[in-house]
């Protein structure tokens, strides 16, 4: 085992934004977040998906490093980490995600793209279950499925 697999195998163990931080950045300067410092255990993870737009945090300008991830976030992050197109003609096939309407993507569009792409089924027939916390299974899984969803070439 390498120092990243273990580094990687301490963050499964802390917090769980941060392991699907971690988990994302096997896909794929200044801190943005006003609640993560550079000694924060996941700042280098955090600031470089940060800076490669796949996460934005929260209007106010905080991240919530030791958040539970929602099911609705990690989609957008995951498809985000994949480069896989997203627009409003993608349309959610869960009647329980919420429709952001025209000039926002989320929530709705990308769970779409993910549902399209079989990175995810939901969690019953026509529903996704967004604002439930994800868990480690369910990360793993959608990762793995991401894995084997081509990829767009740039």
């Amino acid at each position: 085992m390498n120092g990243s697999q273990r580094a990687l195998g301490r963050r499964l163990l802390l917090g769980p934004a941060a392991a699907a931080v971690a988990f994302l950045l096997l896909l794929a300067g200044a801190l943005a977040f006003t609640d993560v410092d550079q000694n924060h255990p996941y700042a280098p993870a955090i600031d470089d998906l940060s800076q490669r737009g796949i996460i934005n945090g929260f209007t106010d300008g905080s991240f919530g490093p030791d958040l539970m991830v929602k099911r609705q976030q990690f989609a957008k992050m995951i498809v985000l980490t994949l480069d896989l197109p997203v627009s409003e003609a993608d349309l959610s096939p869960f009647g329980d995600v919420d429709v952001s309407g025209p000039g926002s993507l989320y929530p709705d569009n990308y769970v779409a793209v993910a549902a399209a792409h079989g990175i995810t089924n939901g969690t019953a027939p026509g529903k996704f279950s967004p604002f439930d916390d994800i868990t480690r299974a369910q990360v793993v899984t959608m990762i793995v499925r991401g894995r084997t969803t081509p990829c767009p070439v740039s």
